[in-house]
């Protein structure tokens, strides 16, 4: 489905057989083919997302990040493209790559009001928003 900037992704589909980021590459390439929803306009598309990753080998803990944890961080990446919270992925790949999402769950995630960001070129958007919708979705307080 074609679409521009300004569209927002209701569902994606990784289309890389290797996404970015610090997992193993095995786990990474789990994600192909996966159809992601994203839940609302805060996990939709977002044109510059800085997303700090922890160094291979490194396991997350859960809760606020430790200085430690912090120290280890890897420089920021500015990533074009979407994002999908980690709970919700998460199920999506339980169900297509088990093994994958054990990998994820055994080293922290996922993490409440955490994203994954999948990149415009390793995603399409198969399902986006209208117009209509956005106007109806709820507002914040």
């Amino acid at each position: 489905m074609a679409a521009d900037i300004s569209n927002i992704a209701k569902i994606i589909r990784v289309t890389a057989k290797l996404v970015h980021g610090a997992a193993p590459e095995w786990v990474r390439k789990g994600w192909f083919t996966c159809e992601l929803p994203c839940a609302d306009l805060t996990c939709g598309h977002m044109p510059y997302v800085v997303e700090p990753v922890l160094a291979l080998g490194e396991k997350r803990q859960p809760g606020p990040m430790k200085l430690a944890e912090f120290a280890k961080l890897l420089p920021p990446q500015y990533i074009r493209g979407y994002s999908v919270r980690e709970d919700i992925a998460l199920q999506v790949l339980q169900v297509h790559n088990p093994k994958a999402a054990e990998w994820f769950y055994e080293n922290g995630y996922p993490e409440k009001n955490r994203a994954f960001v999948f990149g415009n070129t390793e995603a399409e958007i198969l399902e986006f928003y209208t117009y209509a919708e956005l106007a109806a979705l709820p507002r914040a307080a």
